[in-house]
């Protein structure tokens, strides 16, 4: 960057022009190419190989993992080589079940960010394109409209009737006036008027820019780079928040199972390893990866359904939805304004004032919109157009458009234009347009409502339009609001009223947002909306969504794009979003109930028995295989009754869960120890098979049970979760029976004992599945 752009604002845009080799038609891509690969934008990217080998090696960065696998290698050297391979075999196959997986959902988020990229319009060459706009540089030409997203520090060299929205940089909520010139170099940021600044937008208006500084250099890129701030998601603190109490606990019992070990004057390798093994199989080792699976499978699926995901965590977000709030236009409408009839003010039809609204949608450039859309297919005798000498933008302030057009014998308005010249205009007539109700939308609002969301509308339109589309779509008696009765309500009337109306209507932009958040205090809302309008109300709800060809402020606010602006299309995201939500609550249950309490009973065993219950290598087996299905957790099938309740975090509801079923699993993992220890009699390697079995077993049926709110039998689980656990199943009853049951310290068991162990099982399935019905009666969350 040129050392004076620090204050380049005290310079004209002629100035810049020479300075950075630019000319108001723009760069030559040439040039551009050249630019990109001197300032490194453009360099050469990691390899897929070399982007592989760091997720791999990332899977094993866990300080629990690096422990164990020092530890292993630490045997080895003392001399114990014996398990130092199997060991090391079943980390490494573990770490490549979880590498592979998240290497799917990488590929997938990639694909996600492809799509959602901020793109700009440019001039390349003389002509106008649109590029991405990471891929601009200095001295670039950029044509702006009301809507863009500003995305570089910019000096105007055009500006008609400009107005920006700066509040990201300067808090300054009015749109700030912007025109040429040059200012005073000590001018402080929120008055210098001759600029545009990255992370900013374009109000109202039209504009010319050329590009002065990019990415870092520019002010909005040196404030993210010093000050970047990740805001967490309700369930993103839950589910770190969980995962650092497990691995509290996980960390305090397994060095005290080391140390009492140590005092009862047993191998010392053989109890550190059982304790780092201990400590891998009960630590929540897979939760990151299974929420990230979980939600970058359910973006995935999204997108097939026309939904963009912005941020993965949004979608469990999603799922916790219950009211929608959304304008009517294109959503409840078909968003296709189609002109009924023009008519002068006596209510005749007019040729004159249809061929000036013609004139008028024809000449706009500032704000592309429906109305303007519909006049422009207005057919006309006169095939010739006028000269348009010149334009007031529409803003939402005048809610007005004004062109000035010179037909050859006469000049209407006057040459040089401006708001102020905007008085003694003569009423020529009224346009009448009819946007019709959407074909589908009943089924799709009581579809809404089986899922427990409420819809309310919130538009800028006249109360009687608003309330007639409300009886149209089914609403039998809608409690209307105007804009002006809230201006008089204060915040707390408004929160208890909000509840109770159906429709907005006569809504001023800002006004929006206030109702957003006085929703909020009742419901989980989403907010769907496409216009500069929007913004601050897609930013005040829990979940902001847009539409692919709404104006860029509004896309890149939104959580979500639809790619299409169709409710049933968002209808399918909800559903997805819950889907999500219940997948990865299931291995939450998995993590608090069968598997710690399995664990925590190996652990006590250990202290009580004068040998290991469980060798560390076939702790690490049991690991690694009910590690197999529950990584395809993300790809389950969830019951219908789930998706149409909205799925929320709650720490309270899963402690509760966890004490039930620990306990359950606890229990019937000393019915195995006396069972085995005192019924049976077996000796050492005997025991450890057996309670092998179990803890596997029930590890694997405890997945089936917990899928599901009702008896595990009535659901169907995911295809790749059934086949993967059979196959865990058979593995685990097997192995025992084969050449490599030596190779783990398994023996095999007399038919009779594992008759017995079996029993024990099938005696946990029922009375589990029992208490899970139980249990999600009682403590459903609501």
């Amino acid at each position: 960057m040129k050392s004076s752009a620090n204050n380049f604002w005290k310079f004209d845009s002629n100035y810049w022009l020479k300075e950075l080799n630019s000319n108001p038609n723009g760069l030559s891509q040439k040039t551009v190419d050249e630019l990109l690969l001197k300032s490194g934008m453009i360099r050469k990217g990691k390899s897929s190989f070399q982007k592989d080998v760091i997720l791999f090696i990332g899977q094993f960065k866990s300080p629990l993992m690096l422990l164990l696998i020092g530890a292993v290698i630490l045997s080895a050297f003392l001399g114990d080589t014996s398990d130092v391979f199997i060991i090391l075999f079943i980390v490494l196959s573990t770490g490549l079940l979880s590498f592979f997986q998240e290497r799917n959902a990488g590929k997938v988020v990639e694909k996600l960010q492809s799509l959602i990229a901020l793109k700009s319009t440019v001039l390349r060459d003389g002509k106008a394109q649109e590029i991405i706009a990471s891929h601009i540089v200095q001295g670039d030409i950029l044509l702006f409209k009301a809507g863009d997203m500003i995305p570089a520090d910019c000096l105007l060299m055009e500006a008609n009737e400009l107005h920006a929205n700066e509040a990201s940089l300067t808090g300054e909520s009015y749109p700030v006036r912007k025109d040429i010139g040059s200012i005073d170099e000590q001018t402080v940021l929120a008055r210098r008027t001759n600029c545009l600044w990255e992370g900013t937008n374009i109000v109202s208006g039209t504009a010319k820019a050329i590009v002065i500084a990019t990415g870092n250099d520019t002010i909005f890129g040196s404030i993210v780079t010093s000050a970047t701030t990740t805001i967490e998601s309700t369930f993103e603190k839950g589910i770190k928040d969980f995962g650092f109490f497990l691995m509290k606990i996980t960390l305090i019992l397994s060095v005290f199972i080391l140390v009492v070990n140590l005092l009862n004057h047993k191998s010392v390798v053989d109890s550190a390893l059982f304790a780092l093994a201990l400590a891998v199989g009960m630590a929540p080792e897979l939760l990151p990866a299974i929420t990230t699976i979980a939600m970058s499978a359910g973006a995935k699926r999204m997108l097939e359904k026309k939904v963009i995901v912005k941020k993965l965590s949004s979608i469990q977000n999603l799922g916790e939805v219950n009211l929608l709030c959304t304008d009517k236009t294109g959503t409840i409408t078909e968003g296709a304004i189609v002109v009924d009839s023009i008519v002068d003010s006596s209510g005749q039809e007019s040729n004159d004032i249809k061929t000036l609204a013609f004139w008028n949608a024809s000449f706009e450039t500032g704000y592309s919109n429906p109305i303007d859309e519909a006049l422009k297919k207005l057919a006309l005798k006169e095939t010739v157009l006028p000269t348009k000498i010149g334009e007031i933008p529409y803003d939402f302030i005048r809610k007005r458009l004004s062109i000035a057009v010179n037909t050859g014998t006469e000049k209407i308005i006057i040459n040089n234009i401006s708001k102020e010249d905007e008085t003694d205009m003569v009423f020529a007539g009224f346009v009448l347009l009819q946007d019709p109700v959407k074909s589908g939308i009943i089924d799709t609002i009581h579809n809404l409502k089986q899922l427990q969301v409420d819809l309310k509308i919130i538009t800028g339109d006249n109360k009687n339009v608003a309330q007639s589309i409300g009886l149209k779509i089914g609403i039998e008696h809608p409690v209307v609001m105007t804009g002006k009765e809230l201006l008089d309500m204060s915040p707390e009337a408004l929160i208890l009223k909000a509840k109770d109306v159906h429709i907005f209507a006569e809504v001023e932009p800002q006004q929006k947002e206030r109702i957003i958040l006085a929703l909020r205090k009742s419901f989980t809302v989403a907010y769907m909306g496409d216009g500069i309008n929007d913004v601050s109300a897609i930013n005040a709800a829990d979940i902001g969504i847009s539409v692919e060809n709404a104006v860029d402020v509004a896309r890149e606010a939104a959580d979500f794009v639809l790619m299409e602006k169709d409710l049933s299309v968002l209808l399918d995201g909800i559903k997805e979003g819950r889907k999500t939500f219940a997948n990865t609550l299931k291995y939450i249950f998995i993590n608090t109930g069968s598997t710690f309490g399995n664990m925590f009973s190996v652990a006590v065993a250990s202290l009580l028995l004068p040998f290991l219950p469980m060798l560390p290598k076939q702790l690490l087996l049991t690991n690694f295989i009910t590690d197999f299905p529950y990584l395809t957790i993300a790809s389950d099938n969830v019951d219908e009754e789930q998706l149409n309740r909205p799925g929320k975090w709650d720490l309270k509801f899963i402690r509760n869960y966890m004490i039930i079923f620990g306990i359950h699993s606890s229990l019937f993992d000393i019915i195995s120890f006396i069972t085995l220890l005192y019924v049976l009699k077996v000796k050492e390697s005997a025991f450890q098979t057996g309670w092998f079995i179990e803890s596997i077993l029930t590890e694997l049926f405890i997945l089936f049970i917990i899928r599901t709110h009702k008896n595990f039998f009535k659901s169907k689980p995911g295809k790749y979760l059934f086949l993967l656990s059979l196959l865990g199943l058979i593995m685990t009853v097997g192995l025992p029976y084969t050449s490599l049951a030596t190779d783990v310290g398994l023996v095999p068991l007399p038919m009779f004992n594992l008759g017995i162990m079996l029993l024990i099982v099938l005696s946990y399935i029922i009375t589990a599945d029992l208490l899970k019905v139980w249990f999600f009666k009682k403590y459903r969350s609501s």
